[in-house]
């Protein structure tokens, strides 16, 4: 695996985003965040939690978008140099229908590989009546 140049992240005040900043630009780095130009997407709000992994070709991100209908859901994007990121535009784990285990949220990516596959865990939220129920679950498929 090749070397990867040490990053910080750093919460910004005026949003929940976890950006990443070089080191030696910190010290004067601006932190007033943008609204996002694309209202309703899965994470227009912001971006968080990055689960960064190497799939033996490429760097691969996932992440959770948190997004204005008030749902969080998982996605994921790709590097052209670890620091500037595409994303795909997709949904990796949306929420679940109304009672289900992920039905408010699905978010804070987990990733392992058994060498037979990857396994994808995260954070299932669900409305219940006393407030937020949470929990791990295995995204398959």
């Amino acid at each position: 695996m090749p070397a990867v140049h040490p990053h910080r992240t750093h919460r910004t005040p005026h949003k929940s985003n976890t950006l990443v900043i070089p080191p030696g630009q910190g010290d004067d780095f601006d932190s007033r965040g943008a609204d996002c130009p694309f209202p309703f997407r899965h994470d227009d709000r912001f971006a968080s939690d990055p689960c960064v992994l190497h799939d033996g070709r490429r760097w691969v991100m996932f992440y959770f978008g948190n997004c204005s209908d008030g749902h969080a859901r998982e996605s994921v994007a790709f590097p052209d140099d670890l620091l500037h990121w595409r994303k795909s535009g997709e949904i990796l784990v949306d929420i679940g229908p109304a009672g289900h285990v992920d039905d408010r949220h699905a978010h804070k990516p987990g990733l392992i590989s058994d060498g037979a596959g990857l396994h994808h865990f995260y954070c299932a939220v669900r409305d219940g009546p006393e407030g937020p129920v949470r929990g791990i679950a295995r995204a398959t498929g």
